[in-house]
C-alpha cells in the first residue's frame, strides 16, 4: 500500500510594505506660504519622493515593483 501525498498550501506572495509617508497613495500635501511673513494659504498635492525612489531602485534593478 503507498502513502497518500498531501499536497503543500499554496502560499501568497507577501504585500510590499507601504510607505510610511503617504500610506500608499503615492501622493502627499504639503502647506503653501507665501509672502514675507510666510502666510500658510492652503495645502498642495505632489508626488511621494520616497515612493518615487522606490519605484526608480526596482527599475534600475531589473525588478517588478507592484503597488
Amino acid at each position: 500500500m503507498t502513502t497518500r501525498k498531501i499536497p503543500t498550501p499554496v502560499v501568497a506572495e507577501p504585500e510590499p510594505a507601504k510607505c510610511p509617508t503617504c500610506k500608499g497613495t503615492g501622493e502627499v500635501s504639503r502647506t503653501v506660504r507665501v509672502g514675507r511673513k510666510r502666510r500658510t494659504v492652503g495645502r498642495q498635492t505632489g508626488l511621494c519622493l520616497t515612493c518615487r525612489a522606490l519605484v526608480l531602485m526596482a527599475g534600475f534593478l531589473g525588478l517588478r515593483w507592484v503597488s
